[in-house]
């Protein structure tokens, strides 16, 4: 089995609003879901580099501050298949 640190960010504005995402149907380890935006740590990578790039990849952001809030450890198994496009 293997293994894989995942970040993500919980990204509040001035207004004290919370970003959510909605993944496209066709991709993402929760297709058609709400979530928060990020993903798994690269290979040499920190944690705050991984959480921005992932930021910048998936919603286009570059965020000004990142506080860590906490960490879990766990082993979540993907309950979801990825669907295919069909051609």
């Amino acid at each position: 089995m293997s293994m894989r640190l995942i970040v993500v960010g919980v990204v509040e504005n001035d207004a004290r609003e919370i970003l959510i995402c909605k993944m496209p149907r066709h991709r993402g380890v929760f297709p058609g879901q709400w979530g928060l935006p990020g993903g798994g740590i690269e290979e040499g990578e920190t944690v705050e580099a991984a959480l921005r790039r992932e930021l910048r990849e998936e919603v286009g952001l570059e965020v000004r501050q990142i506080r860590t809030m906490f960490f879990t450890d766990g082993l979540y198994h993907k309950t979801f298949t990825r669907l295919s496009l069909l051609s």
